[in-house]
């Protein structure tokens, strides 16, 4: 298995840098040498990435609206999830990177991949548009309307075609469900089912656009964002000696993402290049400039954003192999008598335990910190815990010594933060404090926090409620009422 699971990795590894090798071929690295040197990119360059970057938190805001019907996601989170689906289509084409953020979406919120596939398409939706009216006002404004008028009449009738579809599954869903039953039922009953889940998680997908606030108030989310790329556009244009005007960064901006849209290579090099310098020498704009204006606004966003969605990619494929592990370990022990499986659990029992060691005293005090022990007569809590702490100290164990390492490292940075802020080690301080401490971490608002005690939390809330002195008291509660 695990020979298998690192050709794998290698495998998805080589395809990522095949690619990216592939999309990094494209650009002509002696014109981006030349315009670096010709160009004033200092501060200008700084400025519109910040600017730019700005826009995917907003699109985060957005994201964490279009799912707040059916869970909670913070907004660095959902901006995290957008991003990683940007990253993946700058490494791979035809924007495979949609299906990448409709699954970390899935993942991260518990909704089904339909749903999020739903979501996404909605926000794609959005974002045309909104670039849509954006190049409509600034073509009329600018007296430029002749050169982009067929580009717009045939994005309006497409985003148009697919809003009639969106607006019509929102005011009779189940009309829509209903009709697709029938239809799926006609060609092949054997398909109803899992198309009927696919409808629903679509169904669900626009539920958030139902009233037309909530429809307002993402429309708005959306020009917002795209008004942060016209920032990226306006910012950089100094850096080239291109006189800041904010009619011609809004038109450029519009034409270079509304041609960027369609499916292309990783990271659309040819066309956003292409696209880009067509609209400022539209305006008039001398080819030299807008070729190395072209290439630094796109090596801009392609960095900024592979940066960024690699980071995440790392981290989310950290703890979602955490996750996995402690699956497949917890598969090892289903079908079990109860009592067996009670007994494992505790014991934290695994091929590679030696049961003869104890927990460590931080363990022991971190498992005291994590547990309701006030549901519990003062007599049973020690014992509790120490069961409690075992099987903790188990399931640490069932992991490859990749994730221990890591889950060292990331304990032992929490012990650093800790005694930087009280002068004492965390196994040293008050329970009370201990409570405090572990709560802000396990359940705050920093999402990095509360990735690092989730085994800790979990394994220690399920060893718990599995106790059989837990169990005995709970039953008796139960009984008195």
């Amino acid at each position: 298995m695990n020979l298998r699971r690192t050709i794998l990795v290698a495998f998805v590894f080589s395809f990522s840098v095949f690619f990216m090798v592939m999309a990094m071929r494209q650009m002509e690295w002696h014109q981006v040498l030349e315009v670096m040197s010709n160009a004033q990119l200092y501060p200008w360059l700084l400025f519109s990435t910040l600017c730019y970057l700005t826009g995917h938190l907003v699109r985060g805001v957005r994201t964490r609206l279009l799912v707040s019907h059916d869970t909670k996601l913070s907004v660095l989170t959902a901006s995290n999830i957008v991003v990683v689906g940007y990253a993946v289509n700058n490494i791979l084409p035809v924007r495979i990177g949609e299906l990448a953020r409709a699954g970390m979406l899935s993942e991260r919120t518990g909704i089904t991949f339909s749903q999020s596939l739903t979501i996404v398409f909605l926000e794609r939706l959005l974002d045309g548009i909104a670039i849509v009216l954006i190049l409509t006002l600034s073509a009329l404004s600018l007296s430029a309307w002749g050169s982009v008028q067929e580009t717009i009449f045939f994005s309006s009738l497409i985003f148009g075609i697919a809003s009639v579809v969106v607006l019509l599954i929102i005011i009779a869903p189940n009309r829509f469900i209903a009709v697709t039953s029938k239809f799926i039922y006609v060609i092949n009953p054997r398909w109803h089912d899992a198309t009927l889940r696919f409808v629903m998680g679509i169904v669900n997908g626009v539920k958030y656009l139902s009233t037309p606030s909530n429809l307002l108030k993402v429309f708005l989310l959306s020009i917002v964002v795209w008004l942060c790329d016209v920032g990226l556009f306006l910012l950089l244009m100094p850096a080239f000696n291109i006189g800041p005007n904010i009619l011609h960064a809004t038109f450029v901006m519009a034409v270079t993402n509304l041609g960027s849209l369609k499916p292309s290579g990783p990271g659309h090099i040819v066309l956003f290049r292409s696209f880009c310098i067509k609209g400022m020498t539209l305006l008039g704009i001398p080819f030299t400039p807008a070729l190395g204006f072209a290439i630094v606004n796109h090596l801009a966003i392609y960095i900024s954003l592979t940066l960024w969605g690699g980071a995440v990619i790392l981290w989310y494929g950290i703890t979602l192999g955490l996750t996995i592990n402690l699956t497949k370990k917890a598969k090892s022990i289903y079908g079990l008598p109860e009592q067996v499986l009670i007994t494992a659990n505790l014991l934290g029992a695994t091929s590679s335990d030696k049961l003869s060691e104890a927990p460590s005293p931080f363990i022991l005090k971190l498992t005291e910190a994590a547990l309701p022990l006030e549901t519990l007569p003062l007599a049973d809590q020690q014992a509790v815990v120490s069961d409690v702490a075992n099987f903790i100290k188990g399931e640490i164990k069932s992991l490859s010594k990749r994730f221990q390492i890591l889950f060292k490292i990331g304990m032992l940075g929490f012990g650093v933060v800790v005694w930087l802020k009280h002068f004492r080690s965390f196994s040293f301080l008050p329970l009370a404090k201990r409570v405090e401490i572990f709560n802000a971490w396990a359940y705050g608002k920093i999402p990095i926090k509360r990735q690092l005690f989730k085994l800790i939390r979990s394994t220690a809330l399920l060893a718990f409620f599995e106790h059989p002195l837990v169990v005995k008291v709970l039953e008796n509660q139960r009984n008195t009422r």
